[in-house]
């Protein structure tokens, strides 16, 4: 044990009169800081693939009125869910239909930017269900995978106990990046 500790003393000694060639200075500073730059990307990859998988939680710097303005004269409810930390907004449009579409949008904007499919559908006579993912819109927090899927279905069961809809008169429908959430 003496004998270690010695050798350690030794290497601690010769290391401090040691002199480091300034180049070598220089690779080792830059190295700390690539290293440092690496760890903050591990930290925050979830968060960057976000941004770039759902450009639209950028666009969600307009303020909302009345959603009665952007849906021309369509019944539409808007629908608000706790799910998990965030609260999940979604409109409802009750056709009086026996079918209910459970609409997912695209990553480019909130529901409003895709009122045109909303109405296309709507326009087939069927009732509307259309959620907002988490940080689009009126929706909290951010779109995660995790957080995605818990709010897809909480808004459906929310629908199912409200509405009275039922697997075998829903339909399924994605657009964009809404496909993958489809399914």
């Amino acid at each position: 044990m003496k004998k270690i500790k010695s050798l350690l003393d030794l290497i601690l000694k010769h290391h401090k009169r040691c002199l480091v060639p300034k180049p070598v200075k220089i690779l080792v500073r830059i190295t700390y800081i690539l290293i440092f730059f690496y760890l903050l990307l591990l930290i925050f990859a979830a968060r960057l693939e976000g941004y770039a998988t759902f450009p639209g939680v950028f666009l969600n710097t307009l303020e909302y009125t009345k959603t009665q303005q952007y849906i021309s004269n369509l019944p539409v409810q808007d629908i608000f869910v706790q799910s998990g930390k965030n609260t999940i907004h979604a409109w409802y449009i009750d056709n009086k239909a026996p079918k209910t579409v459970y609409y997912f949008h695209g990553n480019g904007g909130e529901l409003r930017y895709f009122q045109e499919e909303i109405e296309f559908i709507s326009a087939l006579w069927y009732n509307v269900l259309a959620l907002e993912y988490p940080g689009y819109g009126k929706s909290t927090g951010f779109p995660f995978y995790a957080d995605i899927k818990n709010a897809t279905e909480d808004i459906y069961a929310y629908a199912q106990k409200t509405y009275g809809l039922s697997e075998k008169n829903t339909i399924v429908w994605g657009y964009s990046i809404g496909t993958w959430v489809a399914t």
